[in-house]
């Protein structure tokens, strides 16, 4: 982490060289000293420290507090002052310049660090929160200017003047790019000049780097050093010392622009405001994509109106439905007409037909009053709609435009029919697309508004079945479907992959294998399913049936997986919920018709699907919040810590359950009587604290004594701040009190216990020394003169009698290898054994030793012994006395309790720079009930090793804390009567470098 640089203020050079050491000391760069403040308001603005120690009496014109006033303002720089003085005068004159701390000279090392990193971190918690929230309001006002404002340019302008209004950012370009990626015009805020360099290097096909980086990938670009990243430029040198975030205005792949904003370096980072842009960007390009498409509408209306006027005399050759009635017949229908409504001239002019044969009974009231006002002169509007009929009786929206000419000898009617089916699909999308916005902009719970845009889109479709799937957590159960049967559903709720044993199956990359159609969809697996795929990712199928045929095995096992064809259904589609570039959730279409999607079809219903995306990102970012919210609230009620707040003459204004509770009080009706300041025992230490909190506007962890209701008596610390407001005027205290009662008396117990325990273990070393030299100094005695006994006697002594000698130094040996190990235990545990790392060859440092002592055991008791490596022994970095403990205790267990057979050791070298030993023996091996205490000190077996073996159930305790010393693992295999293998496994040292 980089470290805070901080410009000291001081007018005595040697105070300001000790403050640097100290500074230096704890971690903190100092960028520069000066005695002066006009200077120090110079170097402010050169260095550009994070924080400044100022001293409030300078030896200059200025003093302390003109001059932290001045770098406030200028830089936003926090300062805390340094005073030998803390009069009311001088306090009153250092607050008007906003301070972030106030040291009194002298002062501890830990009073500096702890005021410098207190204003520091106020500070930038204060400069981010500021930011986000000017962000925030600034998207908002930007997403209401979108609803409202239809003109591309005003949009563009509202948008960039928006954003830096509320100074969330420092200004903000938008690029606006034509179809063949050439920049039609930049609209701009906060950036005056040289927006007219950039216009004419892009319409040049000149792309900026920034510009280039936003076009080449989706999502939010960091420009770290605008001036080596973007060189060509013009703006890059306006971001010294800031940077820049640059993301492309896309919508259906289709980019309109590029969007660049200029923002502090410590806000780059910021997750919020990164997913905050996002969703503005993609609702600036839905817009702008809205404004192209109606403009696009309007100009393919102008044209189209043109075109009947300059060509009405090319019938046949219409778009439209043409016809001319006289006198109740029809004189002319171009072939338009014939395939609209499937009557051929003939047909029309046959007996008793008339024009309203082609009206639906639900428009033909209104056709026949607008022909008879018509009929009578009336002037109505020529155009207007009905709902037609073709000659099978299917319905038709229709657009007639009607006109009178003259005709023979006589009026003739002209009308010119379009057929609207298109246009009025679209206009029914739309207003089910806004309906589905309303659904999701009423803020409900989530399954409940899925289940109302399900029945919507069932009313609008009229499919048979409809369902949504949600990601959650790996799966994507179905949140709410509509037309499928409980069965169904319950089949198909889950897309995770299980065996026969139910556990899921995972793939290689560790993430859960999903099942069914959608895994192909949710992971971008399109090509097993050639030409039923969208661009978009969406499945589609007007046959399942069809589907089916042909395929291979795996395919038809996939797709038979899904259950639809079993159901019946022929028409499928699976449409992707998308959340920027992920899948959150899959819609499900089915109808047992054939035939009821084309891909404009599908297309529409993927713009659904990222609306009902975007609205799921949103919702949840505000369900957070509002959890926020209540965690907050919760961590009020239910904090052990008291909370409160007060006037400055000590009224209560707030204060939380624990408060109340602390202070013997049952409610805050009860304790609002109470005046704060009468709690406090000891004045002096009242007047401290307020004087703190004065001078420096906040106290933390002050320890106090406090009375509570019944006149007892609590030790508290308390930490409190001044709340101000915008302007700087106080409006009350904030502060939290914490009962240490108990933790001090702890204490004091702590430290006596902490005393008795040195006490207590001085004693034991002292015991277990003395004890160790008094038994240990008879027992060699007792062993030389029992061998020079033994020299003398050896002539005149049988057999038998000889034995007692080798049994006398056998339980002599006994007691002395008790005694070492009682003491290297004692060692570990009251940390006296000094460790000694250093490169150890086992197999030739401490094998050799082992295997002279216990061969010669071994082969008395008349089993084998055997000690051998596999491969090339790599060095390991130990400590030699306590590995030669751990074998030497391993292998004696081995020898001590094998009797038949044999004790092997084996020394390996592994993969993964690792050394193994084990040792295996053929003994009398370890109880599966006994393993939970095998490395327990003075634990053993009950029967086995407790009764006919010596022992004290030391060994294997020491052998574990021993490992552990140096970083060894062991390992124990046994089975009752079968015997033992002991693997203790060491990390190598390390020759790579």
């Amino acid at each position: 982490m980089a470290k805070i640089k901080i410009l000291v203020v001081e007018d005595e050079r040697i105070v300001a060289e000790d403050i640097k050491s100290t500074l230096q000391n704890l971690g903190y760069e100092v960028c520069s000293i000066t005695s002066k403040g006009e200077e120090a308001i110079a170097l402010a603005g050169e260095k550009r420290p994070e924080l400044v120690l100022m001293d409030i009496m300078l030896a200059s014109h200025m003093d302390g507090t003109e001059a932290a006033q001045a770098i406030y303002k200028n830089y936003d720089i926090p300062v805390v002052f340094l005073s030998a003085f803390a009069d009311t005068h001088v306090l009153k004159k250092a607050k008007v310049s906003n301070p972030f701390g106030y040291i009194i000279k002298p002062f501890t090392d830990r009073e500096l660090y702890s005021a410098i990193e207190i204003a520091y971190n106020k500070n930038q918690l204060q400069k981010k929160i500021t930011h986000l929230n000017n962000v925030l309001k600034a998207i908002r006002n930007v997403n209401q200017l979108i609803v409202r404002e239809k003109d591309k340019k005003k949009l563009l302008k509202g948008v960039c003047d928006n954003l830096i209004e509320t100074r969330g950012y420092y200004n903000v370009w938008i690029a606006l790019l034509d179809q063949s990626g050439r920049c039609e015009y930049i609209e701009q805020a906060g950036i005056e000049k040289r927006t007219n360099l950039l216009l004419s290097l892009l319409q040049k096909g000149k792309l900026t780097g920034c510009i280039s980086l936003a076009l080449a990938r989706p999502g939010i670009h960091v420009i770290h050093d605008m001036k080596n990243e973007c060189k060509e430029c013009p703006f890059s040198e306006i971001y010294e010392g800031r940077k820049g975030l640059v993301i492309a205005l896309r919508h259906n792949n289709i980019v309109y622009g590029v969007m660049n904003v200029l923002t502090r370096s410590e806000y780059i980072e910021s997750e919020e405001e990164f997913s905050l842009l996002e969703e503005v960007v993609g609702d600036i390009a839905y817009a702008l994509y809205n404004i192209e498409m109606e403009a696009k509408k309007e100009k393919a209306g102008k044209e189209l109106r043109e075109s009947e006027f300059r060509f009405h005399n090319l019938i046949e050759q219409s778009g439209d439905a043409i016809y001319l009635l006289y006198e109740g017949k029809f004189e002319i229908i171009n072939a338009r007409f014939t395939k609209i409504f499937g009557y051929t001239v003939e047909e029309t002019n046959a007996p008793g037909f008339s024009f309203f044969k082609l009206v639906s009974p639900k428009s033909l009231t209104m056709v026949k009053d607008h022909t008879l006002k018509v009929s009578k002169g009336e002037k109505l509007n020529s155009i207007y709609e009905f709902v037609a009929l073709d000659k099978t009786g299917n319905e038709i929206d229709c657009e007639v435009s009607v006109t009178s000419i003259k005709y023979k000898n006589g009026m003739a009617i002209q009308g010119i029919i379009r057929d609207i089916r298109e246009r009025k699909l679209s206009e029914r999308r739309r207003e089910l697309i806004s309906e589905i916005l309303a659904i999701l902009n009423r803020q409900n719970e989530w399954k409940k508004l899925i289940a109302d845009i399900l029945e919507k889109l069932k009313q609008f479709t009229g499919f048979e079945a409809l369902a949504i799937r949600l990601k959650d957590k790996d799966d994507y159960p179905y949140i709410e479907s509509n037309g499928f049967s409980k069965h169904f559903i319950e089949e198909g709720k889950s897309l995770l992959t299980r065996d026969d044993n139910g556990e899921i199956i995972y793939e290689i990359n560790g993430s859960p294998k999903l099942d069914r159609l959608c895994e192909y969809i949710i992971n971008g697996r399109t090509a097993l399913f050639p030409g039923y795929f969208t661009q978009g990712g969406s499945f589609w199928t007007n046959s399942t049936s069809e589907l089916l045929a042909g395929r291979s095995s795996e395919m038809i096992r996939i797709i038979e997986r899904d259950g639809y064809n079993k159901e019946g259904y022929e028409s499928v589609a699976l449409i992707p919920l998308r959340s920027g570039n992920n899948v959150i959730g899959i819609m499900h279409l089915v109808d047992k018709r054939t035939g009821m999607f084309d891909l404009d079809m599908i297309e529409y219903f993927e713009e659904i699907g990222a609306t009902i995306g975007i609205a799921f990102k949103r919702m949840e970012a505000e369900k957070k919040i509002i959890e926020s919210e209540a965690r907050f609230r919760n961590i009020y009620e239910n904090s052990t810590i008291g909370i409160y707040q007060s006037t400055f003459d000590g009224m209560l204004i707030m204060a939380n359950p624990a408060f109340i509770a602390m202070f013997g009080y049952s409610d805050f009706d009860d304790i609002f009587s109470k005046n704060a300041n009468e709690f406090y025992v000891d004045e002096k230490e009242q007047e401290e604290f307020y004087r703190i909190l004065r001078n420096e506007g906040t106290v933390y962890s002050f320890e106090e004594e406090m009375y509570k209701r019944d006149g007892n008596i609590l030790v508290v610390l308390e930490s409190a701040r001044i709340v101000k407001d915008n302007e700087g005027k106080e409006l009350y205290i904030e502060g939290i009190v914490e009962d240490i009662t108990e933790r001090k008396k702890f204490e004091v117990q702590l430290i006596e216990a902490r005393n008795q325990a040195v006490a207590s273990n001085r004693i034991k070393s002292e015991f277990l020394a003395q004890m160790s030299h008094e038994i240990r100094t008879p027992i060699n005695s007792i062993l030389n003169f029992i061998e020079l006994i033994k020299d003398e006697v050896l002539s005149y002594l049988d057999e038998e009698h000889l034995s007692f000698f080798h049994m006398i130094k056998t339980s002599s040996d006994r007691i002395i290898r008790t005694i070492d190990l009682i003491l290297n235990m004692s060692e570990l545990q009251t940390g006296a054994y000094e460790v000694f790392f250093k490169s150890l060859n086992i197999f030739k440092d401490i094998f050799p030793l082992l295997q002279e002592e216990y061969e010669m055991i071994a082969k008395e008791k008349g089993i084998e012994f055997i000690i051998h490596k596999r491969n090339d022994i790599p060095l390991i970095i130990a400590d030699e006395y306590s590995v030669t403990q751990i074998f030497l205790n391993l292998v004696d267990n081995a020898v001590k309790y094998t009797e038949h057979g044999k004790v092997e050791v084996k020394v390996e070298g592994l993969k993964n720079n690792l050394l193994s030993v084990v040792i295996e023996d053929t003994g009398i091996g370890i109880s599966k009930e006994y393993f939970p205490k095998l490395f327990e000190e003075f634990s053993q077996e009950e029967h086995g090793y407790s009764r006919k073996y010596e022992g004290n159930g030391l060994g294997l305790a020491l052998v574990k804390k021993y490992c552990e010393l140096n970083g060894a693992k062991i390992l124990v295999e046994s089975e009752k009567g079968k015997g033992s293998k002991f693997t203790v496994i060491f990390k190598c040292q390390d020759y790579s470098g």
